[in-house]
């Protein structure tokens, strides 16, 4: 913005011919009010060329705009994480009953039924002795190897993460903010912020 002041913003932009961008330009008039009327008559909201940006940088901004906005509504619960309480589970439990399922025991749910079937990770030795076998110095054995180690990696993390989320819901340990992410994430079907950092780049982001 203070290079777009310096370089715009002369002398020369009282001139007739002047233009900041197409259809933005200080009108020759006479009067006060000629002025104000032809204010009120600019857009309320100014197009990305008022001020040198490409088109797309409005359907750039509205789409992130719009993603974070819907998020945030998505986000809002009518029920916090009780925490540190003893017989938690009871209250959720109790919760359910009355009001039906919670944010919070869904996604307990949806954390145990993935601890059921996440698969264990690669016993290192193991795998050794098979990639030993392969040619361990070979460029498709060591991508293997490197590939594996990612994946291996990944598995580790998402059971860490919904372990301690289960533990988290039932007041076992304290809910910090990487699970608060996670709990959020999860109940929205994508993926945690914690899980994209350590697994393979991929062009989708939910689950």
């Amino acid at each position: 913005m203070v290079t777009l002041t310096k370089h715009m913003f002369k002398e020369r932009m009282f001139q007739p011919d002047f233009e900041l961008a197409p259809g933005y330009f200080i009108p020759q008039l006479s009067t006060v009010n000629q002025y104000l009327g032809y204010i009120h008559c600019l857009p309320s909201q100014e197009s990305p060329e008022s001020i040198h940006l490409h088109p797309n940088a409005e359907i750039a901004y509205s789409t992130q705009f719009s993603e974070s906005m819907i998020a945030s509504i998505q986000a809002i619960t009518d029920l916090e994480v009780i925490q540190d309480i003893e017989g938690a589970a009871d209250i959720y439990e109790a919760l359910d009953a009355t009001t039906g399922p919670t944010k919070e025991s869904q996604v307990r749910e949806i954390c145990q039924s993935m601890l059921s079937t996440l698969p264990l990770p690669y016993d290192p030795f193991a795998l050794s002795e098979r990639l030993r076998a392969l040619g361990s110095l070979k460029p498709i054995v060591i991508f293997l190897r490197q590939e594996i180690d990612c994946i291996s990696k990944l598995l580790r993390v998402t059971k860490s993460v919904l372990t301690n989320l289960v533990d988290a819901i039932d007041g076992k340990i304290v809910l910090n903010e990487s699970l608060r992410d996670a709990l959020d994430a999860i109940h929205l079907s994508k993926v945690p912020a914690t899980w994209l950092g350590v697994s393979l780049a991929t062009c989708t982001a939910d689950l």
